[in-house]
């Protein structure tokens, strides 16, 4: 029996239809207000269904219309057939019982704008590849996505925040929803093989989280989205990061070293690590990896003994790649940081002890300590580490070949040098020998490959315990002269020493900006804080000039880092000493809002341990007591002289009388940046604000000049 409608309101809170029946509409409108309840429903042609209550079909669905409004309920729990459900805009889309539901065509998607919801885990949706189910509002599934395949898309594209809750589980999960969305209710859910966070925050935590799929799983993260907490991961998982822009690694990346399978970099922008990360498997790069952002430090470990596959003649890892796994045998490379860095051990028996190499490279940096001008050295460092199984250093007993690569075209690291002439060269700081650079292994062979060269560099026998390497000329290097100077600074000095609270408030930059006198190195722009605790007590950053003249000659410039103890040593590490190449120097001490210093006559920088050149004495200063400020007198006497401050435009004198652009007159200057907070030129007591304190300093000093000449 048909029933033909041409217009009919259903007021009913429950309306029937025999279960033989069809609610079959051709040509009227059937309005719904309460509750249909029917084996099958048919609505063709011109008809029209207005559901504002609910529809539940049991059976067949065949609607031709775009959109239903209101709740649908699809209900067929006959487990040995399969009910086809219709692709289309639903206000609330409810799938319940233990039949198979079925997009019935594969023509368009399934739409839910406020809710779409499974009950119970019997229920098995089968989503195509080519179909999705879009959802604009909330998610409450505890079913099933295609039971037997691993395709089977839900998309979470609303326009606000959507929830996500229920026990069931997903195929494939993909978030493209600028608002995000939010795991309530405990979560519970499991991803069986795919999340893709392609826009939005996906916002879940300890206590409401899911699960990522025992085998194979796979997560994808584009640059406009992001993961609040780490899942729980199955047996293994893969990431791939997807954009333009640089990511910062996040929550996606498994902290269990055994977990993580693939890495793959698609992104041109790179990715910055923000913890230790192992792959043990396939790494993928089509971006660089930065395992050294700013101050921090962390370790990319390669457990396979696949290479990494790099993607483009600009793609590399900064900083630290472990090899965990190692091959042997004649040209049997084992890869790091790019194509051309490598090592090579012929045998079992050029390997020795070793089982885990770690090669660190910085490119783009001058390598310290820096024992001869920066034209003598590639612009690039290589530290090189090696452990046997039980992770004891290995610094010998081993015959190994290595590669250093570095760019030729683009970021140009050749510096001026000969590309080919360059050898490896490694920094021995030796209690006999003293500290020097040492051509190190039978030399490198140099070729060309692109835009990159080659060095190969065959029996290396000792790492030296993980020390600094170097491509320079190697023709007789000079001893590298130890700089053992010792200077204080007038404005952080209160209470008896210089203090910290530029380092203790992180405000130091791990770089030091492009300003005077900083910007005199030219090695500036790729200087890097190390890892320097908190406990050491750092003031700022220095300039030291080594001048073969008082004036007119010949400059070499070093940037360091000035402790409370008025030591000046490597930003590396914050005890190291600087060094230039052995001979005599007028030294020269300059500082960003403080008056430069000079010695008064030329010292020498040896190699080993020379005399300190104190500064905190006056006589040793360029205009004896004239070139520094007072600041104490030990108890038997002995005075203590700091660098003037309030040399805030740094033009060699503390304007006053003239353009008072250090008092008050200019942008930077103390008085107009009253009250400013962070590294400020105008700070002259180096406490991190700008107050009447750092006035007075400069009005207290005002007119005094530097004694150094130009």
């Amino acid at each position: 029996m048909r029933i033909l409608i041409t217009h009919i309101v259903l007021l009913c809170t429950v309306c029937l239809i025999a279960p033989a029946q069809n609610l079959d509409n051709q040509g009227g409108v059937i309005n719904n207000l309460g509750k249909i309840k029917t084996k099958s429903v048919r609505s063709e042609n011109s008809g029209t269904i207005e559901n504002e209550g609910t529809l539940d079909v049991e059976g067949v669905s065949i609607i031709e219309q775009d959109t239903i409004n209101g709740r649908v309920e699809y209900s067929g729990d006959n487990t040995t057939q399969i009910q086809y459900f219709e692709p289309m805009v639903y206000k609330d889309v409810v799938f319940r019982g233990r039949g198979e539901k079925q997009f019935r065509n594969t023509d368009e998607d399934v739409v839910a704008r406020e809710l779409f919801e499974t009950e119970t885990g019997n229920v098995d949706i089968q989503i195509p590849e080519s179909q999705v189910v879009r959802t604009e509002g909330t998610v409450v599934h505890r079913g099933m996505v295609n039971r037997s395949f691993r395709f089977g898309r839900l998309v979470l594209s609303g326009n606000s925040a959507q929830n996500v809750s229920g026990d069931g589980t997903f195929k494939v999960l993909q978030l493209s929803n600028a608002s995000g969305a939010d795991v309530v209710d405990t979560g519970g859910f499991v991803v069986h093989s795919t999340l893709e966070l392609f826009e939005g925050e996906f916002r879940n935590s300890a206590s409401n989280n899911f699960s990522m799929g025992d085998n194979g799983a796979l997560i994808i993260r584009s640059d406009r989205s992001s993961l609040a907490y780490a899942p729980a991961f199955g047996n293994d998982v893969s990431v791939t990061y997807i954009g333009s822009s640089n990511i910062v690694a996040g929550e996606e990346i498994p902290t269990d070293p055994t977990i993580l399978k693939n890495l793959r970099v698609e992104t041109p922008g790179g990715l910055t690590l923000a913890k230790d990360v192992t792959v043990n498997d396939t790494l993928h790069l089509r971006g660089t990896i930065n395992t050294d952002p700013g101050a921090s430090r962390f370790v990319l470990t390669h457990s396979s003994l696949n290479n990494p596959e790099f993607v483009g003649e600009d793609t590399e890892v900064r900083g630290s790649v472990r090899r965990t796994s190692l091959v042997t045998g004649s040209g049997e490379r084992n890869v790091f940081n790019n194509p051309y860095t490598y090592a090579e051990f012929e045998n079992t028996a050029a390997l020795g002890d070793i089982a885990v190499v770690t090669y660190r490279v910085l490119p783009d940096t001058v390598p310290l300590p820096l024992a001869a001008p920066a034209t003598e050295k590639v612009r690039r460092t290589l530290q090189i580490t090696a452990e046997n199984s039980q992770g004891d250093s290995v610094v010998d007993g081993f015959d190994a070949t290595v590669g250093l690569g570095f760019k030729l075209a683009d970021e140009d690291e050749r510096n001026g040098l000969n590309a080919d002439s360059v050898v490896l060269e490694q920094w021995l700081n030796d209690p006999d020998q003293g500290q020097q650079w040492t051509i190190v292994g039978a030399g490198a062979d140099v070729t060309t490959q692109g835009k990159w060269a080659e060095t190969r560099t065959s029996n290396l026998t000792d790492f030296f315990n993980g020390g600094f390497y170097a491509l320079g000329l190697g023709d007789s290097p000079t001893p590298a002269g130890v700089l053992l100077a010792r200077v204080l600074l007038e404005g952080p000095f209160r209470n008896g020493a210089m203090q910290d609270d530029l380092w203790q408030e992180d405000l130091i930059p791990s770089t030091p900006p492009d300003i005077y006198p900083y910007n005199l190195d030219p090695a500036r722009a790729s200087i890097v804080l190390g890892d320097i605790s908190k406990d050491t007590g750092i003031i700022d950053w220095v300039v030291v000039e080594f001048r073969t003249l008082m004036s007119g000659g010949e400059s070499v410039y070093r940037t360091g880092l000035l402790r409370t103890d008025g030591s000046i040593v490597n930003y590396r590490d914050g005890y190291s000493r600087l060094t230039v190449d052995s001979g005599s120097y007028y030294i020269v001490v300059h500082h960003r809002n403080h008056l430069a210093v000079m010695t008064a006559d030329p010292a020498d920088v040896v190699p080993t341990n020379g005399d300190e050149i104190d500064f905190t004495q006056s006589a040793t200063l360029l205009a004896g007591s004239s070139g520094g400020r007072l600041v104490a007198v030990s108890e038997s006497g002995r005075q203590y002289f700091a660098m003037f401050a309030g040399d805030i435009v740094q033009d060699g004198t503390i304007n006053l009388a003239g353009d008072r652009r250090d008092y008050d007159a200019g942008a930077e200057s103390a008085w107009i940046q009253h009250d400013a907070e962070g590294y400020r030129q105008a700070d002259a007591d180096l406490n991190g604000i700008v107050t009447t304190r750092d006035a007075n300093v400069t009005w207290n000093n005002r007119e005094r000049q530097t004694a150094v000449p130009d």
